[in-house]
């Protein structure tokens, strides 16, 4: 990628564009280890690009390791708050939300 005066703003768009991510950020709200998520997803996700979501997440400090778990920062916490602020403008200007989307927020049809 490209980088300008928005790399980070790519980097980020780049990251929320790619399957998983949203759900993962929003699974480690409880802290996880890395067995733990591999057992959540249940052979969902391979384990070569459940290493590279977390190290993604990582590197844009929306999540990190301690220990051996994975853990939402402050900065993830504020992302989700933003995503939901994003879904609830969805809500109010009737766009449709689908319905695989709805699962990972735990949306309910109005």
């Amino acid at each position: 990628m490209e980088c300008d005066e928005n790399c980070e703003i790519k980097e980020l768009y780049s990251f929320l564009g790619k399957k998983w991510s949203i759900k993962l950020i929003r699974i480690i709200q409880t802290p996880k280890t890395y067995n733990e998520l591999e057992k959540y997803f249940n052979k969902k996700i391979n384990p070569t690009l459940l290493s590279k979501r977390l190290k993604d997440m990582i590197n844009l400090k929306l999540a990190k390791k301690e220990d051996d778990k994975y853990v939402i920062t402050s900065e993830g916490i504020k992302f989700l708050d933003i995503t939901k602020m994003i879904v609830d403008w969805a809500h109010d200007t009737k766009y449709e939300i689908p319905s695989e989307c709805k699962k990972i927020w735990r949306l309910n049809p109005k």
